[in-house]
């Protein structure tokens, strides 16, 4: 079996305070599809930068693709993907 290696990135998400982490793992997971191996919580910020009534999380993802290495732009297109899902159902902004 041939494993073709992952690409690994950062993001973090500014969201209401009351979205959970499992539903924005959950959504992003709909969203992009089984080329999201993982999507782990890594920081959590709640303070001025994201208001009081926000709090951001920080998600160490994981994308890989079991029938070829997936290139840059193939990891920017999953992104966008998730971006663009968990903004639409949570209000979610990209902070990084």
């Amino acid at each position: 079996m041939i494993t073709y290696p992952a690409v690994r990135q950062d993001l973090a998400f500014a969201v209401p305070e009351h979205v959970a982490a499992g539903d924005l793992v959950a959504a992003a997971r709909w969203a992009a599809g089984p080329e999201l191996r993982e999507m782990q919580v890594f920081d959590l910020y709640r303070g001025d930068q994201v208001g009081g009534d926000r709090k951001s999380l920080a998600f160490a993802v994981s994308f890989q693709s079991g029938e070829r290495t997936l290139s840059d732009e193939d990891a920017a297109a999953l992104r966008a993907k998730i971006v663009d899902a968990l903004a639409k159902r949570f209000g979610a902004e990209l902070r990084a």
